[in-house]
């Protein structure tokens, strides 16, 4: 929590203190939206007294009921500290814009969070449905615009000023999820017997975390959509055409040598499936950047935050792809003319 934000809190709560009147046009502010317990606590204390009965006395009777904690945490001298932390009472919607977009901000957050604790404690073969999971999860950011509809157009239209020419200020994450083996494995595999090529269809070099090994992919690709032949001299002259890292053909011959049949699909679910786990951090880490941005206005944190979990769909479908491959269709029974 910004000390920015801390002041919001304060000088709303201040505010409520101070002109108790002006409690009625601020039931879009929830306790919730309080960063701090003991502020949202004394949030609900002033609506349950009402605006005609607040008073120093009755707060600190109601607050008398409360638990220790929150009693010691607004004790007459904090209270006291709220009035004069205030700079001015008619400000107070202001103020609550500031606290519910701290409070967006911190939702979006936990979003982040949400992610990256799924793509820490998850395994290659859960990706599929720890994606699935995470996609439902942030499925509640674009609600929060509902939410944030709900304060006054005056309040949001002080308070949207992001320019839309702010630039991205996430920087590429590098890669904490590999598994350099399996990619290893899958490259020789499809080097030596390249027919498995339409088995991993749901590969991209993307995928592999090693360029180099990415190149070789790659250019295996190619050689396969052009009926090219395919061995380590082929693949390491169509790389060059790509541009970026280039295989040599010793290192090419090494993999040749240790291709196994039937490896390529086996490894490369676990290469999709670890480089969708490492998206899936990096998406949480790009959240949790915007959140933790205060240059970014609630309508721009939650077009990025929509910006940064899209790509998600597509990484789905494709271990989709992996997990569940077509099956082609059963030959016809002959006719019995045939027969």
């Amino acid at each position: 929590m910004t000390r920015t934000a801390e002041r919001a809190e304060q000088s709303l709560l201040g505010a409520a203190l101070l002109r108790p009147s002006l409690l009625p046009g601020l039931r879009w502010i929830h306790p919730g939206d309080f960063r701090l317990p003991a502020h949202g606590h004394l949030w609900r204390v002033l609506h349950h007294l009402g605006p005609g009965h607040v008073s120093p006395t009755a707060v600190s009777t109601t607050l008398q009921q409360a638990e220790p904690g929150l009693r010691n945490s607004l004790s007459p001298n904090v209270l006291a500290g709220l009035v004069e932390a205030c700079p001015a009472p008619d400000h107070a919607p202001l103020y609550g814009g500031m606290v519910l977009e701290s409070a967006l901000h911190r939702t979006v957050e936990r979003v982040g969070s949400d992610l990256r604790t799924r793509a820490a404690h998850g395994t290659p073969d859960e990706a599929a449905e720890l994606l699935a999971e995470a996609r439902q999860a942030a499925a509640e950011v674009p609600g929060l615009g509902v939410r944030w509809a709900l304060a006054p157009e005056t309040v949001r239209n002080l308070l949207d000023t992001t320019p839309d020419s702010l630039p991205d200020r996430v920087l590429f994450q590098q890669r904490g999820r590999v598994d350099p083996e399996a990619e290893r494995v899958v490259v020789a595999s499809l080097l030596r017997y390249p027919d498995q090529a339409p088995e991993v269809g749901y590969l991209r070099g993307e995928d592999f975390a090693d360029h180099h090994h990415a190149a070789t992919f790659e250019a295996i690709g190619r050689l396969t959509e052009r009926r090219a032949p395919i061995d380590p001299l082929t693949v390491a002259w169509e790389s060059q055409r790509a541009g970026g890292p280039q295989p040599q053909v010793d290192q090419l011959m090494e993999l040749h040598r240790e291709g196994v049949p039937g490896q390529a699909d086996y490894a490369g679910r676990t290469v999709v499936g670890t480089a969708a786990l490492d998206r899936l951090d990096h998406t949480g880490r790009q959240i949790q950047a915007h959140a933790m941005d205060p240059a970014l206005d609630v309508p721009h944190l939650l077009d990025r935050t929509a910006g940064a979990v899209a790509p998600l769909d597509q990484t789905h479908d494709r271990l989709l792809g992996a997990v569940e491959p077509e099956i082609a269709a059963p030959a016809p029974l002959p006719m019995e003319a045939d027969l």
